[in-house]
């Protein structure tokens, strides 16, 4: 049996969306214009498929095996390295995935904390991990760590440490909390080879600062030139530019958790005067609608037009367009429907945790 790759997941993985159609369905034909436009506009070659953002925990076993088969099938010659989050509240299922990951060509799984009978002890989230990763031992293994969304209040610096005892195939973890005395222990505690994986974008420079050695997020989806930047002036030891970088995310998604305690946006983004991807979105919620309305000067450089709702997701619909100078045209959201909002979109998440 192959032993899991050596290979160090690092930098910049998008949290991906998935696509549905206007029925509902996952729309497949749209991964690889998605990943043609990760590759091309953001400048990010890895990706996180099936967790919060892509909403893996709402689909069916079914729908996320045929989604992890088209990432890698399309990414297989266009990304560097596919982790696919097979974590389910049925442990049979969790394995299930998990095995068909290693069949598909997956290159990593990851897996979050069952989150309605919840383990109650270090050791008994432990003994769940290592029965999914035992049903696929050939690939690197990363706890998926997210407490806000899992309400779990074990803390991942207990998780982790030896685990590498039980699951001889751990490589790390995804940190998506703000706790970065937990993340720094968690450094401290793990050996060098391990990838420490922030997915708070908000904070990265902070995980930058206490080690951290990629990140995993939803902005990235649209903010990845900028991030890149932010981490390559870290490397270079410019913290003035690294910092007014932050300063810029913030500013973005500070505007959208104004908005509510959990945000999902559908995005246009307009790329040199055409748009760079169409993919048709669907927020699956009670729609109570709000007023269209223009949102200028975010960060100085960009222009956000929404139509604000409630919704059980507390969500924002908004058109993502460059400011050229001259005053934006009229929204073009299409028309909430009974149950469903549907926008012509980018698809980008923007979340307090992901």
């Amino acid at each position: 049996m192959a032993s899991p790759s050596n290979r160090k997941l690092t930098g910049l993985v998008a949290a991906t969306f998935t696509p549905l159609t206007h029925q509902g369905e996952i729309n497949l034909s749209l991964i690889e214009p998605y990943i043609d436009y990760l590759v091309e506009n953001q400048g990010v070659h890895k990706v996180f498929v099936n967790g919060t953002t892509g909403e893996g925990l709402s689909l069916s076993v079914d729908e996320r095996k045929r989604l992890a088969e088209e990432w890698c099938k399309k990414g297989k010659s266009k990304l560097q390295q596919v982790i696919v989050h097979v974590g389910c509240l049925s442990l049979k299922d969790s394995q299930e995935l998990a095995r068909h990951a290693a069949e598909t060509g997956a290159d990593g799984i990851a897996v979050i904390s069952p989150s309605f009978f919840k383990p109650t002890s270090a050791d008994a989230l432990r003994q769940f991990l290592q029965e999914v990763a035992a049903a696929a031992p050939q690939l690197p293994f990363y706890y998926y760590h997210i407490p806000a969304m899992t309400g779990l209040t074990l803390r991942a610096s207990d998780i982790v440490e030896g685990i590498e005892e039980t699951i001889p195939s751990f490589r790390g973890l995804k940190f998506s909390s703000s706790d970065l005395m937990d993340f720094g222990q968690c450094i401290s505690k793990c050996p060098s080879h391990w990838s420490q994986l922030y997915g708070v974008d908000e904070q990265l420079l902070g995980a930058l600062v206490m080690g951290a050695s990629g990140a995993v997020g939803s902005t990235f989806n649209y903010l990845g030139n900028r991030v890149n930047s932010l981490l390559s002036a870290f490397d270079e030891g410019d913290l003035r530019q690294a910092r007014t970088l932050q300063l810029q995310i913030q500013d973005i998604i500070s505007y959208a958790v104004k908005q509510g305690e959990f945000i999902m946006g559908c995005v246009h983004a307009e790329i040199k005067g055409r748009w760079a991807l169409g993919l048709e979105y669907w927020c699956d919620c009670n729609v109570k609608c709000g007023g269209a309305r223009w949102r200028s000067g975010l960060a100085g450089s960009c222009s956000l037009v929404g139509l604000g709702f409630e919704s059980r997701l507390g969500c924002l619909a908004a058109d993502w367009r460059p400011v050229l100078g001259v005053s934006p045209p009229p929204p073009t959201l299409c028309p909430v429907l009974p149950g469903k909002l549907l926008c012509v979109c980018v698809c980008v998440c923007v979340c307090v945790c992901v």
